[in-house]
């Protein structure tokens, strides 16, 4: 059996497709009826494409933050405030999804073409800025409502998914219930 040139590049670019994820920022509020609403988090949460409200609760968030080396988790994205209408402004985003094998701590920067830069050293996959979508679902809660919103800042090809990212801590996200007697 021959395998043509275009074959090979037929079946590179199907499994570039499968393997990738765009990385969303927004914010978690839980909105309880007084006067006193819990403050929003920003938060930053992974997809293997545009969500739906059902993806979206059911993704990990992961904090945003001005330090991600180590064990703590989540996303540093420099400049800041992070313009979810210009996401090519990113000089540095740094993502910890996991510090213990496997490891999914990797960075981006706009001056080495958004690759994605593991631990390591090595060159894991490129990420580019990519806006125009974003969602915004509210879920009841026994006491007021979670918003939960955001808007895509980068979609990243690599052989690691969005499913893997979101599976590798389990579901240690918490959502703050504010209880007022």
């Amino acid at each position: 059996m021959k395998v043509t040139a275009s074959a090979v590049s037929a079946f590179t670019l199907f499994h570039l497709a499968l393997a990738n994820f765009d990385l969303y920022r927004g914010t978690d509020v839980t909105a309880v009826p007084d006067d006193n609403p819990e403050p929003a988090l920003d938060v930053w949460q992974v997809f293997d494409g545009e969500p739906d409200c059902d993806d979206a609760s059911s993704a990990q968030t992961w904090d945003d933050s001005d330090d991600v080396s180590g064990d703590k988790f989540g996303v540093v994205y420099e400049p800041r405030p992070a313009d979810p209408s210009d996401p090519g402004a990113a000089t540095r985003v740094e993502m910890n999804f996991h510090d213990t094998d496997p490891v999914y701590h990797f960075t981006i920067y706009k001056d080495r073409n958004y690759d994605m830069i593991g631990l390591d050293g090595n060159t894991y996959g490129n990420c580019v800025p990519f806006p125009g979508d974003d969602y915004q679902c509210n879920y009841p809660l026994p006491l007021g409502d979670r918003v939960l919103s955001g808007a895509r800042f980068f979609r990243c090809t690599t052989d690691l998914t969005a499913q893997q990212i979101n599976e590798v801590n389990g579901k240690k996200r918490s959502v703050k219930i504010a209880v007022k007697f």
